[in-house]
């Protein structure tokens, strides 16, 4: 059993077993075949990459557990990791795509981090989340110029709580244009 005693947390205990468990009520009440965040992040602690298949199954084999449960029993691999990480990959849903901003009907959108208003047939980072507005909320496209100072800014009145590590880029983005935001410190992945 393990104990999470973190301000974003909220202090649960989680039990790694066959049917792994946890004392938040998303887990007890609101689940549906997923796992909560405080099993995901004992999950990580344990050394679990966040792109093993591992780390998102609702019950292990004896196997999986043995593996999982071995680090515990090392106490080499067990290390505290920064909060950004542990929000990083358990908070980031959404994917930004480096895309080319389109005309269309109504206002221009402007930059979520500068506030400038974009410019059409250039490069622009886009993320799909949802905005929230009082108790409604619906879907958005949350949209950044190409700069790095700005895609730092986490949307306002959304439900993104950290921005994403890499940026996937279209094919419709040219070479040199690619280069040009790479060179500006944007971590970026061709699709």
């Amino acid at each position: 059993m393990f104990r999470t005693s973190n301000v974003t947390l909220d202090n649960q205990t989680v039990c790694i077993k066959q049917f792994p468990s946890c004392t938040c009520s998303f887990f007890l009440f609101q689940r549906r075949n997923e796992l909560c965040k405080h099993i995901l992040i004992v999950n990580i602690c344990l050394g679990v990459s966040s792109e093993n298949f591992i780390i998102r199954q609702i019950s292990y084999t004896e196997e999986e557990l043995s593996g999982l449960l071995k680090s515990v029993l090392d106490q080499s691999h067990l290390q505290k990791l920064k909060r950004e990480t542990v929000s990083t990959i358990l908070h980031c849903p959404y994917k930004a795509y480096l895309v080319l901003y389109a005309r269309s009907t109504g206002r221009r959108a402007s930059c979520q981090g500068c506030r400038s208003t974009l410019e059409y047939d250039v490069p622009i980072i886009e993320i799909e989340g949802r905005y929230k507005c009082g108790t409604n909320s619906f879907r958005h496209k949350f949209r950044y110029c190409g700069k790095y100072a700005c895609f730092k800014s986490i949307p306002r009145n959304s439900d993104i709580k950290s921005l994403p590590a890499v940026i996937y880029v279209q094919r419709s983005i040219t070479d040199q244009e690619y280069s040009r935001i790479e060179k500006d410190g944007l971590k970026l992945e061709r699709l």
